[in-house]
């Protein structure tokens, strides 16, 4: 991640075998939802707090988080007629 005035880079999140296939921010910014064929990641981005809860899902291929943020939903693209996933943010559970 970096600050987008300065380009100074503020922190940089590891964790995925897979190539990352999409990237959403909760409304409040302080969660960031990567998603991958290996599964999901919640990273806590907010100041002073750096910590990931993993989610395996197959094929994670779209993201979507909901407007109040506490809803994300996920499928495989590359699937026809693939099932839609929803999670709960704050926990990454089904």
């Amino acid at each position: 991640m970096w600050h987008l005035k300065t380009r100074a880079e503020l922190l940089t999140l590891r964790g995925h075998k897979s190539p990352i296939n999409w990237l959403a921010f909760t409304p409040d910014g302080r969660t960031l939802v990567s998603a991958a064929d290996d599964g999901l990641r919640l990273w806590n981005v907010a100041p002073g707090a750096r910590s990931a809860r993993s989610r395996t899902v197959s094929g994670c291929q779209l993201l979507t988080i909901a407007n109040n943020g506490n809803i994300m939903a996920t499928c495989d693209a590359a699937v026809p007629n693939a099932p839609v996933s929803l999670f709960r943010v704050p926990d990454g559970r089904a």
